[in-house]
């Protein structure tokens, strides 16, 4: 069912969020993004605004797509993320900065997934049906300046990997993908939008679930790293 093959980027920026997009919806997928604020896209995506620091709007942004293209997305991309920065002391986050990086990072995140399987159930059998969180390495090689960012990105390293043992059956993919360079070091600015699309393309449409936890290198594919 061509209607059923919907793409849902949250957290849609003008790097990897864009590319996603773009490579989804130059193969036949419809498109529906949410940002916080403005930010230029292709007019034909279904562009939703969303604060992800409010974890409330997570039903609601599923529940839009789902009336607006008549079926719930069968690829979801949580990409949004924040931190505030510990530059001096990694214990000097106040409560409130915690909680608002812990609701970016994991709570929506943790939500969407949850909303996101909750909508493969409603979907052909035979569409590929995938769930990808943007990681980074953090989850296990932390930077004291991004402890809150690291925070999220471990529990929901966690998170995917019971999802992937919980779900192992009903032909749903989960992945924490992590962008790497080719020495194993964070990707930093060298992050690839289009690089993380091509990746996500493969995952998405591969029935079989691979390294949940998905290190890769921008043109290689997935890439072990000790």
């Amino acid at each position: 069912m061509a209607s059923s093959k919907v793409l849902l980027v949250l957290g849609a920026g003008a790097n990897i969020g864009a590319s996603v997009a773009r490579v989804f919806a130059s193969r036949g997928y419809k498109v529906a993004v949410t940002s916080r604020g403005n930010i230029e896209l292709d007019k034909s995506y279904l562009a939703i605004k969303a604060d992800l620091s409010q974890p409330e709007k997570v039903k609601d942004v599923f529940a839009t797509v789902k009336q607006e293209y008549g079926a719930a997305p069968s690829v979801v991309v949580y990409n949004a993320a924040h931190a505030h920065q510990t530059p001096s002391d990694p214990l000097s986050l106040s409560q409130s900065e915690l909680e608002n990086d812990f609701a970016v990072n994991l709570t929506s995140a943790y939500l969407s997934a949850q909303e996101a399987v909750h909508g493969f159930e409603t979907l052909p059998a035979d569409l590929a049906k995938s769930f990808i969180y943007t990681g980074n390495g953090l989850n296990t090689k932390p930077l004291p300046v991004l402890t809150s960012l690291g925070l999220g990105k471990a529990a929901m390293a966690h998170v995917l990997e019971a999802a992937v043992l919980a779900h192992k059956d009903n032909k749903q993919t989960f992945y924490y993908c992590d962008e790497r360079q080719a020495n194993g070091d964070y990707a930093y600015a060298a992050i690839s939008g289009p690089g993380h699309a091509e990746r996500y393309w493969e995952l998405s449409q591969d029935k079989d679930q691979h390294e949940v936890v998905h290190t890769f290198v921008s043109g290689k594919g997935y890439t072990k790293f000790l």
